[in-house]
């Protein structure tokens, strides 16, 4: 209780020292004080707390998981796509919630660099033939984030979705719907 009231001190100081201290706490042995780590920083970002949230994306604690992802995404550090494109391909990534998956992936749409393209089009051409549900949806994020990115290759990946032969219906339509008009 008092590492936990001290971080919520630090966390209304604010300052960049206070940051540094309360990321300390996101390694903690205690998910309750690396939470409580993640709501002091309130969303706020320091280079020197980069390690502490990318560890915490691969938490025990699911809140602490997507805390961490959400302070690192809206964070503009370039470093940080590659971990969070480490986490989407990961071995158990489709054994997280659909919820998480979700959040791992457009997280992504703000890092639109080379290699999470080619994994978003990796996902789009997965063949699924059996039309598996958890296949599908991860399509589905997929689409949702390339529309969020402001790119002409997202945009082009958009387009060859709408034509591709592995993924259903709607979700083409979806694609289509999604690319900007280059028609």
């Amino acid at each position: 209780q008092i590492v936990i009231s001290a971080l919520q001190a630090l966390g209304k100081i604010g300052s960049n020292a206070a940051l540094v201290a309360i990321s300390k706490s996101l390694t903690h042995s205690l998910a309750d004080v690396r939470f409580q780590a993640l709501k002091s920083l309130d969303g706020r970002y320091t280079p020197e707390a980069r390690g502490g949230l990318v560890k915490a994306l691969n938490d025990t604690e699911e809140n602490i998981r997507l805390t961490a992802l959400q302070v690192l995404a809206d964070s503009n550090d370039r470093m940080i796509g590659s971990s969070i494109l480490g986490i989407a391909q990961s071995a158990d990534f489709s054994k997280k919630t659909s919820e998480e998956q979700e959040a791992v992936i457009l997280a992504l749409s703000k890092f639109p660099t080379t290699r999470i393209i080619g994994f978003f089009s990796d996902v789009l051409n997965e063949k699924n033939l059996t039309r598996n549900k958890k296949i599908v949806s991860k399509q589905k994020f997929v689409i949702g984030a390339l529309a969020k990115m402001e790119s002409p290759d997202a945009n082009n990946l958009l387009l060859q979705a709408s034509k591709s032969w592995f993924l259903p219906s709607d979700l083409k339509v979806e694609a289509r719907n999604a690319a900007k008009a280059e028609r």
